[in-house]
């Protein structure tokens, strides 16, 4: 997945650069909502990571919305 194909306050699962390690993160607009401004949060955790530190693989949706898209 594109890092251009994120969408602010979602949910991703991500690989993180650094710790080569499969996570959810989340796409946090806590410094501005300009995409420039955009960080990763890790779950479980203060720390904010910038976008470049990860690879996307997909959006994690809600129980809810898996459920609708199944009916």
């Amino acid at each position: 997945m594109d890092r251009s194909e994120l969408e602010a306050n979602k949910f991703y699962w991500a690989k993180s650069l650094a710790r080569d390690e499969l996570e959810i993160v989340y796409v946090s607009t806590i410094f501005g909502t300009d995409k420039e401004f955009w960080t990763v949060a890790t779950i479980g955790s203060e720390e904010h990571a910038m976008p470049e530190e990860f690879v996307f693989l997909c959006e994690v949706f809600s129980p809810e919305v898996e459920a609708r898209a199944t009916r």
